[in-house]
């Protein structure tokens, strides 16, 4: 249509050293009708499709070796992401390593895009947009289509150029997950489109009750269920190792990684195996093992001690916790990857500057690693400060003493004991200290007296005082529950016979000598249990229910969420607009390893992902649908934490609970109520 020439000055104040010589300007005619985009035996379009694999990563090729010419190839499909990838390459021989980066650019001429949360809670209300974008210069028509779940919503024609975006207003229902579709389609048979499946959680929180209870001889007795609206579910076995697996099983699947819960889950897979070579049964989880002893080893610090998260200071007992999985891994043939002989070097250098239980752990660990030292030195050091020292203490300076050799006095301590209803014996108190509680000191008991011998009655006592604690359905951490298991299950795996199965009634009805035996009662029912036979039945009764209107509970600390920006409290959010979701935190007592669980709405996604470390933070775990802070300790007093969101998606979202909880003890817990949040 026209040319134009530039030159000097004003060519190079426009394109700058590239216009130095001169810049001729082009203009071409503009087409007199709409034409469609002709994608034909173009190599940017790779067929059509709707596209559903969306990845974070696009590829990851750990351990590729060069041949004989220094070359290596791979061959790998990309997700279906649009967008611009950004590849790392590290390359390393013996002596040097090179880095180089290079960016991979996924395209089309002519696309459409799904824009969604990542979540939904049931019952929200949300905008979700759809995008189509084309590189043509000229004008489109094609048929555009929006389904939810495989039913289509929307469809009709349109006539654009470079861009259209549709907006599509949705509530979500009770279903586990939605999933939406948007399309455009030529008359060419072109398709292009997104496929996006989104995860709808709960409106509230999950609430357990129930009992767990070991029927040894003939008894009869009753058990009111806690809530009158939810079905009982019954679990009756006869031999404790299912009861043992269904226990290793809730370990092994807690959805948290410190560094004592990898060693909790890899005691507890060890112990699997151990039972499953007892079981003559085939163990398929070597992998896994593996894996737990790696990312145990990536969590250790300079001095090859851990920490409760990666990276945070010091703690003996994790420490401790972490050489015994590792050192019980090493004995069943696996390859640990730990140094000793710094780990020894180093406990001996700072074993004075510790103090109470510190030193103690300090000195197990030393023992475990078989050290040259003088350990009865220590422990008389130890022993003449005994004044000052819980019994849980105690109980380890006398471990110490029996491992060593050295004599000990168990029958003062024994007379110590306390029956449960069941006749079942513990030592120390109930409480929710936590080292000085009744399951460490009775553990310790248990190994003291096995290991001198000519307890067996009190021993059995002891066991079934362990299974009468897990009345819930489970014991109450993952420390604790490994504890138990690594210290009862080598005298359960000697005769698990049982030729005359004993017999239970419930409620009146047939007597059942076939076990397992699983049933539910309706919801409401009083349950009256009746056993006979000498052998033990293991006996479970509990209800799950999820409550989907909880009530704010100020229990142990007292949990308050804002939405605050720039100081101020806001009722309302805007989309685009950052704000902070605030969480008050009353403390009443000083407590220990607390978890912070923050749900976000399902509209907002995070501005950033910091780690602070006020309050006593040490780790934070940023999910899909909540955050997760953990603290080492809080006392009595006020702390408030941040969250930094971005809102995306107009609408009306539900906020399910923020709760504080002690994690180890999570029966002391508070938490807020069920809020809604509007986005505009």
């Amino acid at each position: 249509e026209s040319i134009t020439v530039l030159k000097g000055s004003e060519a190079s104040e426009m394109f700058g050293s590239a216009g130095v010589n001169g810049v001729i300007l082009i203009s071409t005619k503009k087409s007199t009708s709409s034409k469609e985009l002709t994608l034909e035996n173009n190599p940017l379009v790779s067929g059509t499709s709707i596209r559903k694999n969306f990845k974070d990563d696009a590829f990851w090729q750990p351990r590729l070796r060069t041949d004989a010419g220094g070359k290596v190839s791979f061959r790998v499909t990309f997700p279906d992401d649009i967008t611009n990838w950004r590849t790392f390459f590290i390359a390393m021989n013996g002596k040097e390593s090179g880095f180089a980066e290079q960016q991979i650019k996924s395209f089309k001429l002519l696309s459409t895009s799904l824009a969604t949360p990542l979540f939904f809670i049931y019952g929200d209300s949300a905008n979700i947009i759809g995008k189509t974008l084309s590189y043509s210069i000229d004008s489109i028509q094609v048929y555009r289509s929006f389904s939810i779940n495989k039913n289509s919503i929307q469809q009709k024609q349109i006539l654009f150029k470079n861009s259209w975006i549709d907006t599509f207003s949705i509530k979500t229902t009770a279903t586990d997950s939605i999933s939406f579709s948007y399309s455009i389609q030529k008359q060419d048979g072109y398709l292009d489109g997104e496929e996006r499946s989104v995860p709808v959680f709960n409106q509230g929180v999950s609430e357990s009750a129930g009992l767990f209870a070991v029927l040894e001889k003939d008894t009869t007795f009753t058990y009111q269920p806690k809530d009158s609206n939810t079905t009982i579910k019954i679990f009756a076995e006869s031999s404790v190792l299912p009861v043992l697996l269904d226990e290793i099983e809730s370990i092994r699947s807690y959805e948290y990684l410190c560094n004592e819960q990898l060693a909790s889950k890899l005691k507890a897979l060890l112990l699997k195996r151990k039972i499953y070579k007892y079981s003559k049964k085939v163990f398929k989880e070597e992998k896994n093992i593996s894996e737990l002893i790696a990312k145990l080893n990536q969590g250790k610090g300079r001095s090859g001690l851990w920490g409760w998260w990666n990276n945070n200071e010091l703690s003996l007992w994790i420490s401790l916790h972490a050489i015994e999985a590792l050192l019980q891994a090493e004995q069943d043939g696996y390859i640990i990857y730990i140094n000793k002989s710094m780990l020894i070097d180093y406990l001996v250098l700072n074993l004075e500057s510790y103090r109470g239980i510190d030193k103690i752990s300090c000195i197990h660990i030393l023992r475990l690693l078989k050290a040259k030292v003088d350990f009865e030195k220590y422990i008389s050091s130890e022993e003449k400060q005994v004044a000052g020292k819980s019994f849980y203490e105690k109980l380890r300076l006398i471990q110490l003493k029996q491992e060593l050799n050295m004599p000990v006095l168990l029958d003062s301590l024994i007379q110590k004991a306390n029956k449960t209803i069941f006749g079942n014996l513990y030592w120390g108190e109930e409480n929710y200290l936590f080292f000085d509680n009744s399951i460490q000191n009775t553990l310790l008991m248990y190994c003291l007296m096995r290991k001198q011998g000519g307890y067996g009655a009190l021993l059995e006592k002891v066991r079934n005082y362990f299974f009468e604690k897990r009345k819930s359905g489970n014991w109450r951490n993952t420390y604790e529950s490994a504890l138990i298991l690594e210290t009862i299950i080598p005298d359960l795996l000697v005769n698990d016979t049982l030729p005359n199965p004993p017999s239970i009634q419930i409620n009146g009805g047939k007597p059942v000598q076939l076990f397992p035996y699983i049933t539910e009662l309706k919801a409401g029912e009083k349950i009256s249990i009746q056993k006979e036979g000498k052998l033990p039945v293991y006996f479970t009764a509990y209800q799950q229910y999820w409550n989907h209107a909880p009530e704010k509970a100020t229990g142990d600390f007292i949990v308050h969420s804002y939405f605050e920006k720039s100081g101020e409290q806001k009722t309302f959010l805007k989309a685009g607009e950052p704000i902070e979701l605030k969480i008050k935190i009353s403390v009443k007592s000083d407590a220990d390893y607390i978890m912070i669980e923050i749900p976000i709405p399902a509209g907002c996604s995070y501005k950033d992902k910091i780690q602070p470390y006020s309050n006593n933070e040490v780790h934070r775990e940023y999910l899909k649908n909540k955050v997760n802070i953990f603290c080492n300790s809080l006392r009595k007093g006020e702390y408030v934490f941040s969250v930094s969101l971005l809102p995306r998606f107009t609408g009306k979202y539900f906020l399910n609970p923020a709760k504080a909880e002690m994690m180890y003890f999570p029966v002391f817990f508070g938490r807020e109520e069920m809020k809604k949040i509007d986005i505009r």
